[in-house]
Formats: structure tokens, C-alpha cells, sequence
């Protein structure tokens, strides 16, 4: 018993250190091929804004900036097209741009505490996106440690890439300060309920939409009475108060100008400050809903890991008691539980905003992976013990 402890933990042991290896080569992927977007001017424009309200200088140095970054080839794509045309021509509509990057208040804060070493600008972007990246990688890790053998938790990178965190990793958008702390919310649910506390509001910052998983996490854990209802109430209090905060902090154009610059527009109105009014009507927002489904890998592949786990769990509750199956689920905290998430938040985001980018659901898709390999281990661990009791037996027989 005694030899086999030591082996488990050596085996822990090794596994970190390959997890950790891992995050500084995920880092030192996204720091050595950096895909720099045209998001990475929306982000600069946010960041400067703060310190220099003339539209001409904030537009001429940045663009200076970019020039002396991303090389001639970049640039000249990066200013290409009408809308690019325009934002490089007018810094009056370039500037008009910055609400849609301001609300990513915790990406913009940590860009901008990292430019306070010297550090440019658009290095300074793809250094926090490559930080935040790795460490997702790493909560993931830590979330599912417990429940995952060593073996299997040797798929964590290959799952990593298959949910698009390295796409993630290399493109220079908040979206990996998002996946971040939806990973840290996942790791104090499963682990450090105390930590929820503060990263439930906290997370709305990171990007504003992840107030949906803020409410649902919230609501489960009042549901499995780990927290009162007041507790909840003054949660779902403070992440109401850091959502308007940050839509006035940013000066926001609202969700109407939102789906009129996407969907409308194709992502081409230069000036949404003239269309802070555009109201969008139910039919033709139907028609969104209706005509955005699109489906790529990574999300197929997440319905047929939900459907697998929906059949797992509905063997065990239909086999014997459910309704003491039912009690007993609500009574325990359960991987099942981040998988109910991450659907309920694909779906309701789907309603709020109709588009299927995988950047937005990386979270998700990494939380459904994981938890199908999490019950595929405990699969295993099943069928080992129901061995050794059989053994065990046999064992009984011969020596009787």
C-alpha cells in the first residue's frame, strides 16, 4: 500500500511538471507567432483614451506604433478594405471604436500596467493575451485534478488545442482574459466556494456578456444550499452594479448599435456614436437568430460529449432511486454541474447575441472535453475496483 502511495504520488508529481511545461510552451507559442488582428487597434484606442483625449494623436501613434510592430506586409492588410480604410483616414471615427474595447476593463487594466515597464503597446497586448492563456491551461488543470488519472490528464494539451485555446493564446483579443477567469470561477466552484464570492462579479469585468455565467453559477449554488438566498441576492446585487459600472465607464453605444454593427452592417458602420439610437425590430432580429447556426467542430463535438454524459448520468439516476439519485446530486458538488453551465451559457448568449464564434465558448468547450474525460476516468476507476473485489473473491475460493 505503502509502494503503491509513493508511486501515486510520484505520478502527480511528474504530471505537474508536464502541465507546467506545457502553459511555457503555450507561451512561448503565442509570444513567438502572434496573430495581431485589427482588434489590437480597438484595444490600443481604449488603452490611450485614458491618457490622451485628442482623437489625431491617440490615431497617428498608434498607427505609428503598428507600422513599427506588425512589419509592411501586416500593416498594409490591417489598413485594407473601407472599413480599415476609414478607421486609418479619420481619427474622429477611430476613436469611435473604443467602447466596444473598453468594456474589457481587466484585459485593458493589465495591458495597460504591463506598457508601464517601457513595453509597446501592441507587445504589451499579445504578452497579457499569452499570460492569461497559459494560465488557463493551468487552472484547468488544477480544476480537474482530483477527478482525472494521471494517464488521462496526459490528453489536457491535445484537448486544450481541440477547444481552440492555442488559437486563443496566439490572437490578440480579451478573450483569454475571459477564458481565464471562467476557469478560475470553475475551479472555486468545484474547490473554494469562499473565492466565489469575489469572482462572480469579478468575471463581468473580464468581459461583460460572462454575467450570464456569473448568474448561473450563483443560482446553482443557492439551489445546492452552499449559499443562502441573501447571499445570492447580494451577488447578483454587486454583478449588476460592475455591469452598469462598466457600460458607464466605457460610454457604451448599447445592444441595439451592437447587433445594427454586426449583423446590419457586416461589421462596416465607421461612426456607431451617429446610431446610439438604431432600434432593432423582433422580426428582423428573428431573422438573426434563425440565420447565424453555424456549426464548427469544436461545438459538435461538445454536443456529442454532452449527449454522452446525459446518457451516464441518466443511467445511474433511472437504475435505481431517482429520487434518491436526485437528492443526492443536489446535495454534492459534481463535474456534471460545469458541463450545465457551459450549455446553458453557449445557449443563452446564442439568444442575447446570434453568433457561434468559437472565441466567445473556448471555456466552454475545454470544461465539456474535460468533464467527459473526468467520467471516462472514473469510469475506469469503476471497473478497476469491481476487479480487484472480483480478485479478492477468487482469492477467498482458493485459499477456502
Amino acid at each position: 500500500m505503502h509502494t503503491a502511495n509513493n508511486r501515486l504520488a510520484k505520478s502527480g508529481l511528474l504530471i505537474h511538471f508536464y502541465v507546467i511545461l506545457c502553459c511555457v510552451g503555450v507561451f512561448l507559442l503565442a509570444i513567438g507567432s502572434p496573430k495581431t488582428t485589427w482588434d489590437s487597434l480597438g484595444y490600443a484606442a481604449a488603452i490611450s483614451i485614458n491618457s490622451d483625449t485628442v482623437p489625431q494623436k491617440i490615431h497617428d501613434q498608434l498607427y505609428e506604433d503598428l507600422a513599427a510592430f506588425a512589419g509592411e506586409e501586416k500593416f498594409k492588410e490591417l489598413t485594407s478594405g473601407s472599413y480599415r480604410e476609414a478607421m486609418f483616414e479619420s481619427p474622429e471615427l477611430f476613436v469611435q471604436q473604443a467602447p466596444y474595447y473598453k468594456i474589457r476593463v481587466l484585459f485593458c487594466a493589465a495591458v495597460e500596467l504591463v506598457g508601464v515597464t517601457g513595453i509597446g503597446i501592441f507587445d504589451s497586448i499579445h504578452l497579457v493575451t499569452a499570460v492569461f492563456a497559459a494560465g488557463s491551461l493551468y487552472l484547468a488543470f488544477l480544476v480537474f485534478r482530483p477527478s482525472v488519472s494521471p494517464l488521462l490528464m496526459l490528453l489536457l494539451p491535445a484537448i486544450f488545442y481541440l477547444a481552440g485555446g492555442v488559437t486563443l493564446a496566439r490572437t490578440s483579443t480579451a478573450d483569454s482574459t475571459a477564458l481565464f477567469f471562467m476557469l478560475f470561477v470553475a475551479y472555486a466552484y468545484m474547490h473554494r466556494t469562499w473565492l466565489c464570492f469575489l469572482l462572480i462579479p469579478l468575471i463581468v469585468a473580464a468581459r461583460t456578456d460572462l454575467i450570464i455565467l456569473s448568474g448561473l453559477v450563483m443560482v446553482a449554488m443557492w439551489a445546492k444550499r452552499r449559499i443562502s438566498f441573501l447571499q445570492m441576492f447580494a451577488l447578483l446585487v454587486a454583478c449588476l452594479l460592475v455591469y452598469f459600472m462598466i457600460g458607464r465607464y466605457a460610454e457604451g453605444y448599447g445592444w441595439n448599435t451592437l447587433i445594427h454593427f454586426v449583423f446590419v452592417t457586416n461589421m462596416q458602420l465607421t461612426n456607431p456614436a451617429d446610431y446610439a439610437d438604431v432600434v432593432i425590430s423582433p422580426s428582423a432580429y428573428l431573422g438573426f437568430l434563425a440565420g447565424n447556426i453555424e456549426l464548427d467542430f469544436p461545438l459538435i463535438l461538445s454536443c456529442c460529449c454532452i449527449w454522452s454524459i446525459l446518457v451516464i448520468y441518466g443511467r445511474q439516476a433511472f437504475t435505481g432511486d431517482f429520487w434518491g439519485w436526485c437528492k443526492a446530486y443536489m446535495g454534492r458538488v459534481d463535474h456534471a454541474d460545469l458541463v450545465v453551465f457551459s450549455a446553458a451559457y453557449i445557449a443563452a448568449h446564442y439568444l442575447l447575441f446570434p453568433a457561434l464564434w468559437e472565441r466567445f465558448f473556448v471555456g466552454c468547450y475545454l470544461l465539456i472535453f474535460l468533464v467527459t474525460i473526468a467520467e471516462l476516468s472514473r469510469m475506469i476507476d469503476r471497473e478497476h475496483a469491481m476487479q480487484r473485489e472480483a480478485f479478492k473473491v477468487d482469492d477467498k475460493s482458493l485459499g477456502a
